[in-house]
């Protein structure tokens, strides 16, 4: 029994050394991403909601100028965060942030 544990394991060694690299890899990302979100996750959340809302009007509605004309580079993120945390506020988003960016915080598409 023991003999044939010891066969299979070295006949895959190289596929147990990658599934034991990519676990820690996973382990090691999510232990230096931070706890919360970035500073500016409240304003990306209220610009996918402007946009789900009113469409991308090329406008910043939230600076204390009137109809300064911007353009939203990171629309389809600021969306997108937007829809999680509609989805399930808060600690949804942070979880799933935590999940898919890991490492790659500042990532953006």
């Amino acid at each position: 029994m023991i003999k044939k544990l010891l066969n299979i394991i070295s006949q895959n060694k190289m596929k147990i050394f990658e599934v034991i690299a990519i676990i820690l890899i996973i382990c090691f990302a999510v232990g230096v991403s931070p706890r919360m979100l970035q500073n500016d996750t409240f304003y990306t959340v209220s610009v996918g909601k402007l946009i789900m809302e009113n469409g991308i009007d090329m406008q910043d509605h939230f600076s204390w100028h009137e109809n300064l004309p911007y353009t939203y580079p990171h629309w389809l993120y600021d969306v997108g965060m937007y829809l999680i945390y509609n989805f399930g506020g808060w600690q949804r988003n942070i979880c799933i942030y935590l999940c898919v960016c890991g490492n790659f915080r500042d990532l953006y598409i």
